[in-house]
């Protein structure tokens, strides 16, 4: 495992031609509205929204609407605040033309979007066509006794800039773009759990495994002595450093497991068993008075580091919401399967309790009876 800090380059097979190290954009939602005269509109050449670039700037990057007949100097444009969903995960610009006509219209004329009411929910907010006169609410696109008042979905995904030629086939769904169930990220954590060190020069590999995950032969150990990142080892030769990394590797990939969630648990159960280490300590602290019944031990851990990586996102329903994470179905962060996925590391500390397993497990089976009454009468509900 690596961990890279953007932005990246080219030689590395991020972007496609660029000198420039950067992270690719997409411009998203593409439909954006006039502040005075409410022409909405998405971005391409016949609207007369434009972008505003200055020459070393891109801070001051702006979209403008060129030929407003409302202002005096052309006034910078805002994106839309409704966007399209569904439970599939894809993301689409809201079906503007085909919502204000109520279907599939041959209607050519400018539209507009206008807030009503002071509050900007939905229900005060109207799109107009200029050309027909049609006119709705957008508070038919929120309401979920209609049937698919935003159309069918695309099977867009502007992250990655393509869609499905076939769609999806489910109903899209209204949505404001800073709603809280737009975006739920779907992500695994792992904590540094250091193997336990047999002798004092499997300790120091340990500790400085970041290090010595890579190298393969004494060569590359010359280089880092050289360089001064082993003086820890000036007290062993250069073959025994090779052999005690060749055994780290050797047993940390001999019998992976499938759940990482099983190497903490068997390290926190354990208690001080571990070594400790710049990244990880552990500590054995009594059972506060009174709970020595009901919590089997208490352990401190005043020096943790966990590795957190996105695998992907949901939208509307969250990942949290489901039994297990793997079953959910997160959208890809890739057109492919990913080469790399986003992950950051922290360091900081907690406390583990370890309950009385035996006593929980009497308390919920007294309760299955009742948790399963309940269960009925909810879905009667």
């Amino acid at each position: 495992m690596q961990l890279a800090r953007p932005p990246a380059k080219e030689a590395d097979g991020f972007l496609a031609s660029s000198d420039t190290p950067g992270l690719p954009v997409a411009t998203f939602p593409r439909y954006f509205r006039c502040p005075y005269c409410f022409l909405l509109a998405a971005i391409d050449r016949f609207s007369g929204f434009e972008l505003k670039t200055t020459p070393g700037r891109p801070d001051r990057a702006q979209y403008i609407h060129r030929n407003c007949n409302k202002a005096k100097t052309p006034p910078n444009i805002l994106p839309v605040r409704f966007v399209a969903t569904c439970e599939g995960g894809h993301l689409d610009d809201f079906p503007w033309h085909e919502y204000v006509h109520r279907a599939p219209s041959i209607c050519t004329a400018s539209m507009r979007l206008r807030d009503d009411g002071a509050t900007g929910e939905a229900i005060d907010v109207f799109v107009s066509c200029d050309g027909c006169g049609a006119r709705r609410s957008l508070s038919e696109a929120f309401d979920p006794s209609r049937t698919s008042p935003a159309g069918k979905c695309r099977g867009r995904r502007p992250h990655l800039r393509d869609w499905d030629p076939n769609g999806c086939g489910r109903d899209r769904k209204g949505i404001l773009v800073g709603a809280s169930n737009l975006w739920f990220p779907v992500s695994l954590s792992a904590l540094h759990v250091p193997q336990p060190a047999t002798n004092k020069l499997a300790g120091l590999v340990e500790e400085d495994w970041a290090t010595l995950a890579l190298v393969k032969n004494e060569g590359a150990l010359e280089f880092l002595r050289d360089s001064g990142k082993l003086s820890a080892f000036t007290k062993f030769a250069l073959a025994e450093i090779l052999k005690a990394i060749q055994s780290r590797r050797e047993g940390a990939t001999s019998s992976p497991s499938k759940d990482l969630k099983v190497p903490e648990w068997e390290a926190f159960t354990k208690g001080g068993a571990l070594p400790k280490g710049p990244d990880f300590e552990l500590e054995v602290v009594a059972v506060p008075k009174g709970y020595e019944k009901l919590v089997q031990s208490v352990i401190l851990a005043p020096r943790l580091r966990e590795v957190t990586a996105l695998l992907g996102f949901t939208r509307i329903n969250s990942a949290r919401d489901m039994a297990r994470i793997d079953e959910a179905k997160p959208v890809s962060l890739s057109r492919g399967a990913p080469r790399f996925v986003p992950a950051a590391e922290v360091r900081g500390e907690g406390i583990f309790l370890h309950f009385n397993e035996s006593l929980l497990s009497d308390w919920c089976a007294e309760r299955k009876d009742t948790e399963a009454k309940l269960y009925v009468l909810m879905s009667t509900i």
